[in-house]
C-alpha cells in the first residue's frame, strides 16, 4: 500500500466512529444505573439532609449523649431505617415564625417534601414512592396552604422533583430524570403543557431550579451526580434560552433567589461542613452566613431561615447575622411563606405535632 493510500485511509478513519465495544457499553449502563440510585437516594433524603450525596451532615442526635451519630427509625417487624433510605418516612408540617402553632399538615404513607410556596399560599411538593433505589420515583404535587385539596401534576416513572413557582403563581419549574439524566422542565400550574428548556447534550444535571422575581430568568445548578448535587450556578431565560455561569467557585446547591432580585443564596460544602453562602449578583461577591442549609428568604429580602447543624430551623437577618433559633426541630427544607408569617418544613412522619 502506498504512503498516499495509508493516509487516505487514516483520514476516513478519522472521520468515522469506531463502533462501541459491548463491554465499554456496559460498563456506561452501569455507571448510569449507579449514578440514577444516587440521585434517587439523594430525592429521598431532601427534607432532612444531603446524606444522599455524601454530605456529613446528621440532625438526630442520641438522647443524653450530644453526639452527633445518626439515630434509626425501626419500625415494628422491620430492619433499622436510616435518613437517605427509602424507607425514611417524612411529612409536611408548618409553623409561625414566633414558634406557635406548630402543626402537621395531613399524613400520607408515602415520603411528601415541600419545596416552594406560591403567591396565593399553595404547597408544590414531591411526593416519593418505591422502596428501594431501583423502584423509587418521585412526582410533583400541589397543595393548600392547610394540606388539603392535594392535586398531582406528573405522573412518569422517573423522578420529577424539587418543584418551584413562579412569580405570579401560574407555572412551575421542576427538575426531571425523564430524559436520562436530571433536566429543568416547566409547566402550568395545572399541569399541563410541560416542557424540556434545555438540551444539552453532555452528561451534566441540570436540577434545583429557582425564578428570578421578575419571572423572566430560572436560576440552576449544573453538576455531575455523583457526587452532586453541588455544582455550578448557572441562569437562564424562562423560555430556556441564553443560559450560561453565574457563578463556577465555589459548587452549590439548592439556590433561592431573593424576593428583590439582587441575591441569590445557596449552601456550599467547605471541608467537612455545609455552610449558607449569599451570593450578591451585581458584584459577584460570595457572603458566609455559618453553617446550615437549605436556605430561603423573608418576602421582603431581610432574613433567611434554613436548617441549622445544632437540631434546629434558624432565622437569621442579613444586617446583624445572629440566628435565631424558631424551633429545636429535626426538620429541614423550610420555606417562608410568602406573607411573613410562617415556615414551612419536612420532618419525620413520627414528629410530635399539634
Amino acid at each position: 500500500m502506498t504512503d498516499s493510500s495509508q493516509q487516505t485511509l487514516r483520514r476516513i478513519a478519522a472521520r468515522v466512529p469506531v463502533p462501541q465495544p459491548a463491554y465499554d457499553r456496559m460498563l456506561r449502563r452501569r455507571d448510569r444505573k449507579r449514578r440514577n440510585e444516587r440521585i434517587a437516594a439523594g430525592t429521598l433524603a431532601l427534607a432532612l439532609v444531603a446524606l444522599g450525596f455524601g454530605a456529613t451532615l446528621s440532625v438526630l442526635r442520641d438522647e443524653g449523649s450530644g453526639r452527633g451519630s445518626i439515630v434509626p427509625v425501626v419500625r415494628p417487624g422491620e430492619a433499622a431505617c436510616f435518613f437517605g433510605d427509602p424507607c425514611f418516612d417524612t411529612d409536611i408540617f408548618r409553623i409561625r415564625v414566633d414558634g406557635t402553632e406548630l402543626t402537621r399538615l395531613g399524613a400520607h404513607p408515602e415520603r411528601d417534601i415541600a419545596y416552594s410556596i406560591s403567591p396565593d399560599g399553595r404547597i408544590a411538593f414531591h411526593r416519593v414512592d418505591g422502596e428501594s433505589a431501583e423502584t423509587v420515583s418521585a412526582d410533583v404535587y400541589t397543595a393548600a396552604f392547610d394540606g388539603s385539596d392535594i392535586r398531582r401534576l406528573t405522573d412518569d416513572p422517573a423522578i420529577d422533583a424539587f418543584p418551584s413557582w413562579s412569580p405570579d403563581g401560574t407555572r412551575i419549574a421542576f427538575a426531571s430524570e425523564r430524559a436520562g439524566k436530571q433536566e429543568i422542565y416547566v409547566m402550568n400550574a395545572d399541569g399541563t403543557d410541560q416542557v424540556r428548556l434545555l438540551h444539552i447534550d453532555d452528561d451534566l444535571d441540570d436540577t434545583h431550579p429557582t425564578w428570578s422575581p421578575d419571572g423572566r430568568q430560572i436560576a440552576f445548578i449544573r453538576g455531575i451526580v455523583p457526587p452532586g448535587p453541588a455544582g455550578g450556578l448557572w441562569v437562564m431565560n424562562a423560555d430556556g434560552s441564553n443560559p450560561h455561569l453565574l457563578l463556577g467557585a465555589p459548587l452549590v446547591a439548592f439556590p433561592t433567589w431573593s424576593p428583590d432580585g439582587t441575591r441569590i443564596a445557596f449552601q456550599r460544602e467547605i471541608g467537612r461542613e455545609t455552610r449558607i453562602g449569599v451570593l450578591e449578583i451585581a458584584t459577584g461577591e460570595v457572603t458566609d452566613l455559618g453553617p446550615g442549609w437549605f436556605p430561603s428568604w423573608s418576602p421582603d429580602s431581610s432574613r433567611l431561615v434554613f436548617s441549622g447543624p445544632e437540631d434546629g430551623i434558624f432565622i437569621v437577618a442579613l444586617a446583624e447575622p445572629t440566628r435565631q433559633l424558631i424551633i429545636h426541630q429535626t426538620g429541614g427544607a423550610p420555606i417562608w411563606s410568602p406573607d411573613g408569617g410562617w415556615i414551612v418544613f419536612n420532618d419525620q412522619a413520627s414528629a410530635a405535632a399539634g
